[in-house]
């Protein structure tokens, strides 16, 4: 559709759709056919009736149904919304990819719609029953530029925790970049979590849509595991009960807020203008550098793969095995070599520091 000429605003294609309550007892007929195994009645049906009773019934986590949901809002269903399922081909999904193209959207963001599209897609063959194949079979999905991964080297490494020596968030870098966390998995961490040497990872805290945060359980088999970290971490974790990084009322810190604290540590405003005092690496990637640094040191790409929790065999180039543990001392040995020889400050040393920026 293009932007408006006059105030430059991307057009978005509307739809008159019955009013909610013409539509909820609708989707309400659907949900009870679909469960007694009946036809949907795909002729009859839209792609926006069909997606939101899709979406209901899909046995996914909270965070990955937001997302999903604003996929579909932003990029599906402005094109297929009000096109009935039965009348969806080929052809209209190859204009559709045409179409995010024309609209600017990124090769990632048409190849996350698409899949997500030939999901939904996909269930109306099975189990829904609303067409007899799905339009998307035949189309070949967005090629996607493969994203190389930006890892520190040994020296970077050092530095960052040098950098964060003392700081409020010293430990959930530290974890990051020894332990391959994720930034949910480290904001979901007690002070109890250490036991024995050992963390187990068993769920991760995730923004709420509206505001707020949640926990949820790990997304695969293989992400809910037991890390070691090496000594240095062990040494500086902080005894007694509750969030291992609590915000001001005494709760869990939403994940946002830690790395908004982690740039501002890295960026520093320094008379009105940013400065960079190492390399900026966001949190998140951290553990890709992890990754690497293991690998360097010569550490297997299965062990790698349990370290990180990493459930496609084609994230780690490597094929599972039985084990989902990764409670590693020959990985945690190595990242102790690595960095276990720094003079770090003390916890009373630091003490003055912790709070961070």
């Amino acid at each position: 559709l293009g932007r408006d000429p006059l105030t430059g605003n991307r057009r978005r294609m509307s739809r008159t759709v019955p009013a909610k309550s013409g539509r909820e007892a609708r989707m309400r007929a659907h949900v009870l056919a679909a469960r007694a195994g009946k036809p949907l009645g795909g002729e009859s049906l839209t792609y926006l009736m069909y997606s939101e009773l899709w979406l209901a019934d899909a046995d996914i986590r909270a965070k990955t149904r937001e997302d999903y949901d604003a996929t579909l809002r932003n990029h599906i269903l402005p094109y297929f919304g009000g096109m009935k399922v039965a009348d969806i081909a080929p052809l209209a999904v190859k204009q559709w990819l045409g179409w995010l193209k024309r609209e600017g959207r990124s090769p990632h963001v048409a190849a996350k719609a698409f899949r997500i599209f030939r999901a939904s897609l996909n269930d109306a063959v099975k189990p829904y029953g609303l067409v007899e194949r799905s339009p998307t079979e035949p189309v070949a999905p967005p090629k996607v530029p493969a994203r190389e991964m930006d890892a520190l080297t040994p020296d970077e490494a050092m530095a960052y925790l040098a950098l964060f020596a003392g700081h409020r968030y010293e430990i959930a870098v530290t974890l990051a970049l020894t332990c391959g966390l994720r930034r949910s998995e480290i904001a979901a961490l007690d002070r109890q979590s250490l036991r024995g040497g050992i963390i187990p990872i068993r769920r991760g805290l995730h923004r709420s849509k509206g505001g707020g945060t949640h926990f949820e359980p790990p997304k695969s088999k293989r992400s809910r595991r037991e890390v070691r970290p090496p000594d240095f971490v062990a040494e500086r974790w902080p005894k007694g009960f509750g969030p291992l990084f609590p915000d001001a009322s005494g709760g869990y810190t939403n994940p946002c807020s830690i790395q908004r604290a982690y740039e501002r540590h890295i960026r520093p405003t320094v008379g009105g203008k940013k400065i960079e005092r190492v390399r900026y690496v966001p949190l998140r990637d951290l553990r890709h550098s992890a990754a690497t640094l293991l690998l360097s040191m010569g550490t297997s790409m299965e062990e790698v793969r349990d370290i990180l929790g990493h459930e496609d065999l084609r994230t780690t180039q490597t094929f599972y095995d039985k084990s989902n543990r990764s409670d590693n001392p020959k990985a945690a040995g190595q990242m102790q070599a690595l960095f276990g020889g720094q003079k770090w400050p003390s916890p009373q040393d630091s003490a003055g520091t912790a709070g961070g920026s």
